[in-house]
């Protein structure tokens, strides 16, 4: 994996982006702080020496698909650590079996007998 917990955290918020930059093979312009934001996640977190142009549209959009294509994989992985965490319901419970125990109790009398 790449991306810490704290840094999928961030780059869900522009989930939408990189669902049009993988799927449609566009990207719309997600605003300079957004940006600045996945170019610093995605360096720090692969070094990959990206060149960031907020002007340049083909820049920004090699950016986002990038940074997307890696976010998809990390949370694909993430995921699938989660299904291979064991459950407290899937650990396998000791039946005890249990037998009967005698219990000494005061017969009353009935009035008849008396």
């Amino acid at each position: 994996m790449n991306f810490t917990k704290e840094q999928m955290e961030i780059l869900s918020k522009y989930e939408q982006y990189f669902h049009t930059a993988t799927k449609a093979n566009y990207t719309r312009n997600p605003g300079r702080v957004a940006l600045q934001e996945m170019h610093q996640i995605f360096k720090s977190a692969t070094g990959s020496a990206i060149g960031l142009n907020t002007g340049c549209g083909h820049c920004i959009y090699n950016l986002v698909k990038a940074v997307a294509v890696a976010y998809y994989k990390d949370k694909a992985e993430m995921e699938a650590l989660a299904k291979k965490k064991v459950k407290a319901e899937d650990i396998p419970v000791k039946e005890f079996e249990v037998k009967h125990i005698a219990v000494k109790t005061k017969t009353r009398k009935s009035k008849k007998a008396e």
